[in-house]
């Protein structure tokens, strides 16, 4: 008897996808099969391919380069946010630190003489508040000065030695006090806003132009770049370009406002209303944004009109100070302009 042999069979029909295994022993006799070749004849085995198309594919790559390019521009941002603290809880910097804290800087300290007031304004931005400046943190960025014209130089002279080797960047916002009050500091400089602070919306910052001075290049272009954060433009002014400029700013804005004072008194003497008057106005500074003030000059005055002039003197006299004001803007343009 011959040894057993193992016969294994595979069979697959692909019309019925039906795969069948056969596994037999045989114990006949060898028996010598010949096998015939054939080529180039038409072959039944295939494969079969499906292709689904997804109708959203092309959101679902928008929304996955949308989100990268959200993500990069995010770790960007972060990248140039800046650490602060901030001296000073009042006006100005009620208005400034939130804008800082809007664009993406992290406020870490509020310090005010008055704890009330600089809780008030931690609270605003996440921040703490403190009032002894030996509670700064050293791993700000920047410490930005916010107090009054007077305070500024006490301030500085309290940080000196806190910060007398630190390379922290300390800068105030004062437009009339020189940036050589805060020379006792590696890095200083100037952030000044040129505005009047009252009643100032979000909306009206982009029209606010920032003066900047520093003591190096690098702390003009960290200020610079501060300024571009809050999409605010900004002007590099030295010292007396800056204190020119606020002396300007004090006579257009506190002067006129004193003016429109004066004014509205004495309209409201002959029960009239201030009101009429805000076409004018409004008239009168779009013109001079157009053109040289110097050359759009009208009124009495400019054509030297005497008797006009005396009528309305004699009718302020029961209000001297609007009578002083009149009888010397008089006299100042008609002396230009003779």
């Amino acid at each position: 008897e011959k040894d057993p042999t193992l016969n294994i069979r595979s069979i697959i029909n692909p019309k019925s996808e039906e795969f069948t295994f056969r596994v037999a022993l045989d114990r006949r006799n060898k028996t010598n099969i010949p096998l015939l070749l054939a080529e180039d004849v038409p072959r039944s085995d295939w494969i079969l391919l499906e292709a689904v198309v997804f109708p959203g594919i092309n959101l679902f790559w928008f929304g996955s380069i949308f989100m990268m390019i959200g993500f990069a521009l995010s770790l960007s941002a972060r990248f140039k946010s800046k650490l602060f603290s901030v001296i000073g809880a009042g006006n100005v910097a009620s208005h400034l630190v939130p804008k800082l804290n809007l664009h993406g800087h992290t406020i870490v300290q509020i310090f005010n003489r008055k704890i009330t007031k600089a809780r008030r304004l931690a609270k605003l931005v996440g921040a703490t508040a403190h009032k002894d400046y030996a509670e700064l943190d050293k791993k700000i960025d920047l410490l930005l000065i916010i107090v009054s014209d007077d305070g500024i130089r006490e301030v500085a002279e309290s940080l000196n030695k806190i910060l007398k080797r630190s390379s922290i960047l300390v800068a105030h916002t004062s437009g009339s006090t020189s940036s050589k009050v805060l020379q006792g500091f590696k890095n200083y400089g100037v952030f000044y806003p040129l505005q009047s602070f009252r009643m100032v919306e979000e909306k009206d910052w982009k029209e606010i132009p920032l003066l900047i001075t520093a003591n190096t290049a690098k702390n003009k272009k960290t200020l610079q770049a501060l300024a571009s954060s809050l999409n605010i433009k900004s002007l590099r002014k030295t010292d007396n370009q800056r204190k020119s400029i606020h002396v300007s700013a004090v006579i257009v804005n506190n002067f006129i406002n004193h003016l429109f004072c004066l004014n509205s008194e004495w309209l409201k003497s002959s029960k009239s209303d201030f009101s009429l008057l805000v076409p004018l106005i409004q008239k009168t500074i779009e013109n001079a944004q157009k053109e040289d003030p110097c050359t759009i000059q009208t009124g009495p005055a400019k054509r030297n009109d005497q008797m006009t002039i005396q009528k309305h003197i004699n009718s302020l006299k029961p209000f001297p100070e609007l009578q002083a004001v009149y009888k010397l803007f008089s006299e100042s343009i008609s002396k230009k302009y003779s």
